[in-house]
């Protein structure tokens, strides 16, 4: 049993980044090359050397990854190298079967289109614990250091330094729809890793902790954790409980403690992602 459900989830690792690399490819062959955007990555060097050299972007793609993956190997290992050399094979395959779309005339629409797929692309493979090489290899090596930046901040600096590049050769204009596209590609894919299920954290001080402690977890059937304080002015001891709770049930939540103490102290902050009992599972 526990073999089979090593495989399946083996399986189902490798093929979610094989469908975020074909939401990747998508991107490049439909959008991207028809509307010469230039959107960072290996793929979007090899639009650029395109324009110069009859090379397709398929094969700049696979022939600049080979000494990310000889160096990704010895930092992280064959589990990551094989991850990423399969998304990488996946993402090529792709580019090269993919027929090039046509150009529209609405270049908004296709950057925002574009950069919306390109995100739900790149984040299925990260979170698949792999990537296609190129930008999104680096990011994932390289991300924390000294400056502590994520995986979607290195990517996007890396990916700014190519558009760069591709403003130069084809021009502002199209320059500027790239950085849309590079723009909301990152947006997307700080959604996809960070996860977009927000809750609200509650930090409630009381005289009547069992009170609205009990309430909470009567109505709203979320846990509630006690923690003892001391208020440093009147040194008397508070009662501190955390709770967490979803968007639409804080207005009832507030509610409930209102009635258990009106002289609560309430502090509200978000909470970007919660996994557990009664959220998303873990």
């Amino acid at each position: 049993m526990v073999k089979t459900k090593k495989r399946y989830s083996k399986i189902s690792t490798y093929g979610q980044a094989a469908v975020g690399t074909f939401f990747m490819a998508l991107a490049v062959r439909w959008i991207y090359e028809p509307q010469s955007m230039v959107t960072g990555g290996f793929s979007g060097i090899g639009i650029v050397l395109n324009r110069i050299l009859p090379i397709p972007v398929s094969v700049t793609t696979l022939v600049l990854n080979i000494p990310l993956f000889l160096y990704s190997w010895k930092k992280k290992g064959f589990s990551f190298l094989g991850k990423s050399l399969w998304g990488m094979m996946c993402f090529s395959l792709f580019l090269a079967v993919l027929p090039l779309g046509t150009p529209g005339d609405d270049r908004l629409l296709a950057a925002l289109l574009g950069g919306g797929i390109s995100g739900v692309g790149l984040g299925l493979v990260i979170r698949a614990g792999g990537s296609t090489g190129g930008t999104d290899l680096l990011g994932s090596l390289f991300c924390g250091g000294k400056l502590g930046w994520s995986v979607s901040t290195v990517i996007g600096v890396l990916d700014g330094v190519i558009v760069l590049w591709g403003t130069v050769v084809y021009g502002l204009e199209r320059g500027i729809y790239s950085v849309v596209a590079v723009f909301l590609t990152a947006k997307v894919l700080d959604w996809m890793l960070a996860g977009v299920d927000f809750a609200k954290t509650l930090y409630i001080i009381t005289d009547k902790g069992d009170g609205v402690a009990g309430c909470l977890m009567e109505e709203l059937l979320h846990g509630v954790t006690e923690i003892n304080g001391v208020g440093k002015y009147s040194k008397e001891r508070k009662k501190v409980l955390l709770c967490v709770v979803k968007k639409k049930e804080l207005t009832k939540a507030l509610g409930l403690i209102k009635e258990c103490d009106e002289r609560a102290f309430v502090i509200i902050g978000d909470a970007r992602e919660v996994r557990g009992e009664g959220f998303t599972s873990l």
